[in-house]
Parts: C-alpha cells; structure tokens; sequence
C-alpha cells in the first residue's frame, strides 16, 4: 500500500510545513507538496502506478494553467505584484 497526503489531509501537521520553511522551501511550495507514505509491503508496481497517475495529472494541471504558461515563457512569476481581491 502507498498512502499519499495532500494539503487538506496534512492541514494539522504545521510542524511539517515549518520544517519545510526552514530547509528553504517558499511558503506556497511548502503548502503545495506532496507526501508519500511506502511501507515494506508496497510492491513496486505500485510505485510504478502511483508515478504514472502523477505525471498524467501534474501534465493535465499544467496544460489547463496560464502560470505554467507564462514560466515557460520565461516569465518569473514570483515577481509579478498579484492584485488582493
């Protein structure tokens, strides 16, 4: 079995975005992470699945996202000033 964690699920474990805060990641990458839980009966089937189902999907995100669009046109969009609404 292969558990993974999104935000919702991990949204009571600050102490892990904290940790990440402190290795440098940036606040929104440390909210936007994944975490995978493997157990010495995962198989590696499962772990060829559980990467095929995430490439597929992080390939569908980015094909439906202008962000990805504009960081391929060599846009850093952490310096853009985004309005507050």
């Amino acid at each position: 079995m292969l558990r993974a964690l999104g935000q919702r699920a991990r949204s009571s474990l600050s102490r892990e975005v904290l940790t990440y805060l402190h290795i440098g990641a940036a606040e929104d990458m440390a909210h936007s992470s994944l975490r995978f839980g493997i157990g010495r009966f995962t198989t590696e089937a499962e772990i060829d699945f559980v990467i095929e189902k995430i490439v597929a999907t992080v390939q569908r995100l980015r094909d439906m996202s202008p962000l990805w669009e504009m960081v391929q046109e060599g846009i850093d969009i952490n310096t853009i000033n985004w309005a507050q609404h």
